[in-house]
């Protein structure tokens, strides 16, 4: 009777184990499943280059979305491998609002040339800056950021760069607002 008893808590024990054991190899082999799915991204890389250079934003290079400079804001334009550099009072929604405001100061105009990958270009650019020559080179992370500015309350969007400017880097965020 002891040995029926003894026999038959061990078979319920081995029972439940193998159960137990099966449901964890299930749910297993669904996480891995899972997992494999989120791993296969599928989306595209995006093109900054195309980005920066391809659509009519007033580009604000700063040290943080909030960024301020006692001489302005730098506001950088491209258009047809030039690029026009501003001071700006503020963080305007346009070239054109801040034409009408009067509230750019032109620095010059530079001519670029962008190397790199498309998703973190590299752009070199050579000119005069208020007759100054003068060559910078601004490398874009392949790190997005993105915010509100709280002086004018714009959501801003753009990417973490580096700004080398004759020699001295710094590290920076180049914005536009959405």
């Amino acid at each position: 009777m002891k040995i029926n008893k003894l026999t038959g808590t061990v078979g319920t024990t081995l029972a439940l184990v193998l159960l137990l054991a099966g449901c964890g190899q299930s749910n297993y082999k669904k996480s891995q499943d899972h997992s494999k799915a989120s791993m296969q991204n599928t989306a595209k890389t995006v093109n900054v280059k195309k980005q920066i250079t391809k659509t009519k934003h007033l580009w604000y290079l700063t040290d943080s979305i909030n960024g301020n400079a006692s001489h302005g804001i730098d506001a950088y334009y491209f258009k047809d491998n030039k690029v026009t550099l501003y001071s700006a009072d503020k963080v305007y929604t346009s070239l054109a609002a801040a034409k009408k405001a009067h509230g750019l100061n032109k620095q010059g105009t530079l001519t670029y040339t962008v190397s790199g990958t498309k998703s973190a270009p590299k752009f070199k650019m050579k000119g005069k800056l208020s007759g100054i020559s003068m060559t910078q080179t601004l490398t874009i992370k392949n790190k997005t950021v993105n915010g509100t500015n709280k002086a004018t309350h714009h959501k801003m969007t753009g990417y973490k760069a580096v700004h080398d400017l004759d020699g001295d880097r710094a590290n920076r965020v180049l914005v536009r607002v959405k």
